[in-house]
């Protein structure tokens, strides 16, 4: 295609239709090459799954994401308005936010107060039940909506809104996940009910991740997810549960290395993020987040821009715009302050270090 390279090469850039360009090459660059939507760093991943053997190409990829992202990050800045001068902040909470087994840190407790006062949104967005987040949003005095259950659920003032449930997949995966021998709990409105197989000795790793105890009594109302618990490190079993999943017709995702969870289609952090901000009438792009695990991918793949806790594994950090400072040291808090301090987008560029 040498002549078509050539003739568009000589045609007149026109200045009107700068802003075009740049929304399709950002549009391109947010979208993977099997169609759907992903992050700059994600999709300059797949650009390099899919060219092992092309190394030249590799590294213009390399080039390009970041010439691509840094052209956003520019144009972003035009989102800040005096009502939302700062991005909206969606935040994992364990492993993000919170070390498992330590409270919420100081540090921590103060960059996301002195962010929401300077005009800043945040919402914490995590796969913990939306009665377990409750007293961490009262502790932080946020007013926005949260996303919970991973997706499945919202949790505001009001209360508990359903966004999606395993409607008619229920007692399928409980049946196939407790034949396997596994442990099971299923998340519903009202509260955490655990399977046959569940043992005592699993309450407490609850109560070390701040997620409300279950009972041993079936619940009411719609089932959000079902948690089982699985060592990330047996593949063969993590495979086998994956195909399970598809065959069911419900997603499936890993929260942690115990924990992996089956989801309804609709009920990810992502679509719950989407919705959270269209319902404020928020620019959808004029948005961050920040997580770990596999779970937060989708809410990487919507956000304007994401970054990667330093104890995040390696797929998540190498799916994020930046990688921050530990949940330990409370590397959240350190990105908030340099995003407050910077203004927003205006401080932000692809090769900034935390």
């Amino acid at each position: 295609m040498p002549l078509v390279s050539e003739h568009y090469a000589s045609r007149p850039p026109l200045v009107e239709a700068d802003w075009l360009v740049r929304a399709v090459t950002v549009a391109d660059w947010r979208a993977a090459g099997v169609g759907k939507r992903v992050s700059f760093a994600r999709r300059f991943e797949d650009i390099a799954a899919r060219n092992p053997d092309n190394p030249g190409k590799v590294r213009q990829a390399a080039a390009m994401v970041n010439e691509v992202r840094d052209s956003f990050l520019e144009w972003a800045r035009d989102m800040a308005t005096e009502r939302r001068p700062l991005p909206w902040v969606f935040c994992d909470v364990d492993n993000t936010l919170i070390r498992p087994g330590d409270g919420l840190s100081d540090a921590n407790k103060t960059a996301v107060k002195a962010y929401v006062a300077a005009g800043g949104a945040f919402s914490v967005a995590t796969g913990k039940h939306p009665l377990s987040i409750a007293p961490l949003v009262l502790q932080l005095g946020l007013n926005t909506t949260q996303v919970a259950g991973n997706g499945s659920c919202l949790l505001d003032r009001n209360g508990i809104t359903v966004l999606d449930e395993l409607r008619g997949t229920e007692e399928a995966l409980r049946s196939a996940l407790e034949s396997r021998g596994l442990p099971i709990a299923v998340y519903r409105p009202q509260g955490i009910e655990t399977g046959g197989l569940w043992p005592a000795s699993l309450d407490e790793i609850f109560d070390r991740y701040g997620e409300i105890r279950p009972t041993r009594t079936r619940l009411p109302g719609a089932a959000l997810k079902i948690l089982c618990i699985v060592d990330g490190d047996d593949l063969r079993r993590e495979d086998e549960l994956r195909l399970l999943a598809a065959e069911l017709g419900v997603d499936c995702c890993r929260s942690d290395r115990h924990f992996l969870e089956f989801l309804p289609k609709r009920g990810n952090k992502g679509q719950a993020a989407r919705t959270v901000m269209e319902r404020a009438q928020w620019p959808v792009l004029h948005s961050l987040a920040v997580g770990d695990t596999e779970n937060d991918e989708l809410l990487f793949a919507l956000c304007g821009a994401c970054a990667a806790v330093a104890n995040a594994g390696e797929w998540t950090r190498r799916g994020a715009d930046w990688t921050i400072g530990q949940c330990a040291d409370s590397g959240v808090g350190v990105f908030l302050d340099r995003l407050r301090l910077g203004l927003g987008w205006a401080g932000l560029r692809s090769d900034m270090t935390f």
